[in-house]
This record gives structure tokens, C-alpha cells and sequence, in this order.
């Protein structure tokens, strides 16, 4: 609305096939940050096979202590280097397989399991909550959830069903108002505001990097 041009952030990051393949697109200004400033720095990938994995794993340590100051981020990243170490070292060691509609949707299955087992460290407020909320999901079932809902439950699975809708209806809707008036325009606006601020949580959420 202002002519502010700014890069793409996220490309769909649960589509994603690898944990490799999900840094390219969660996060992007991010990654790209952590790329040029301190995987490059370290050497990257010129000085050796094994010094590459340990760049990626550090860029990924640092990259987690950049979100907070705390064990759960640190073990965050040092488990996203990991990841990535292991990926590279497939696609390096490894034969290419055939492209496949199972082996296509398996790994997006593996990498969005992965991922959210990370987000489980990310959110938690320790490592031993982090670590007892794992335990739950082996041991935590039959027992009653509160917060697990149809509307939460359908609300996720539509979320993640349009990670995977096509691209075109979005970006005509995007051309088609930017085309109107500033007064609709800006009427429109107000009123998906409103529709936020009312069915959202109410009160303010304390921004997450202020525990850094």
C-alpha cells in the first residue's frame, strides 16, 4: 500500500523435502544472514568435507543462540546442523533415487516431523519440559487433551493444505487489489483488522525474542 518492496520470507516451509530444503524457505532473510556472514566466513564449503559439516552445524548453533539466550535454542540449532550435516553428506555419499510420488511425499512427511520435533525445544521454557513433553507423546495417550479440538485440529490441517494450493489464485487476488482505490482499499484493510483483533486472543503476547 506504501510501495515498500520487501523480500520473500517464506516459500511454503512444510513443503519442503529436506531440512536443507526447509532453510530455503523458512526464514529466508534469515538464512541468507546466516549464510553470508558466518557459514562463508568459516570457510563454507572449501576447506574440506569434514570442516563443511562443522560450519553448518556452528552456523546453525549461532543461528540458534540469534533467537535466545538459552539451552533450548542452542540445542535447537546444534539439532538443525545436525540435519543438514546428515543431508549433505547424503547427497554427497549417497545415489540419487528415482522421483517418485512415495518418495516425494515420504519426505515431506519425515522433514515436517523433524521439523516440529524441533519447535518442541524452540517453545519450551526448559530442557527438561522440552524432554517431558516428548515423553508424553509415548506415554501421554488415551488421556484427555484440552487443548486439542476439531476446530484447532481442522484449523492446522487447513493451514497446511494451503502450503500446497497453487500459486496463481493468490497472486491475481494480490494484482487485482492493488488495483483499487485507497478508500476501498483501506476500508478493506480496516475491516481484516478487525476480524484479527476480534476472534484473536485477547491482550497482548509477549513478543518471543524479548527472552533474548
Amino acid at each position: 500500500m506504501l510501495g515498500f518492496q520487501f523480500p520473500q520470507n517464506f516459500d511454503r516451509p512444510y513443503s519442503a523435502r529436506s531440512l536443507q530444503d526447509f532453510w530455503r524457505r523458512w526464514h529466508i532473510t534469515l538464512s541468507r544472514w546466516l549464510r553470508d556472514y558466518l557459514y562463508i566466513p568459516l570457510g563454507g564449503s572449501k576447506k574440506g568435507e569434514a570442516r563443511t559439516y562443522v560450519n553448518i552445524v556452528v552456523t546453525m548453533v549461532l543461528g540458534g543462540l540469534w533467537h535466545g539466550a538459552a539451552w533450548t535454542f542452542v540445542f535447537w540449532g546444534f539439532y538443525h546442523g545436525v540435519g543438514q550435516a546428515i543431508g549433505a553428506w547424503k547427497r554427497t555419499h549417497l545415489p540419487e533415487r528415482p522421483e517418485t510420488a512415495m518418495l516425494v511425499w515420504g519426505q515431506r512427511i519425515a522433514t515436517f516431523s523433524l521439523v516440529c520435533l524441533g519447535w518442541v525445544f524452540f517453545r519450551a521454557d526448559s530442557m527438561a519440559t522440552a524432554f517431558e513433553l516428548l515423553w508424553r507423546l509415548v506415554v501421554g495417550w488415551g488421556e484427555p487433551i484440552e487443548l486439542v479440538t476439531p476446530l484447532v485440529v481442522g484449523t492446522i490441517a487447513g493451514m497446511l493444505a494451503l502450503q500446497y494450493a497453487p500459486r496463481e489464485p493468490g497472486l491475481r487476488l494480490q494484482e487485482w487489489i492493488s488495483r483499487w482505490h485507497p478508500v476501498p482499499m483501506g476500508l478493506a484493510g480496516a475491516l481484516g483488522l478487525f476480524v484479527i483483533a476480534t476472534l484473536g486472543p485477547q491482550g497482548v503476547a509477549p513478543f518471543i525474542y524479548f527472552q533474548f
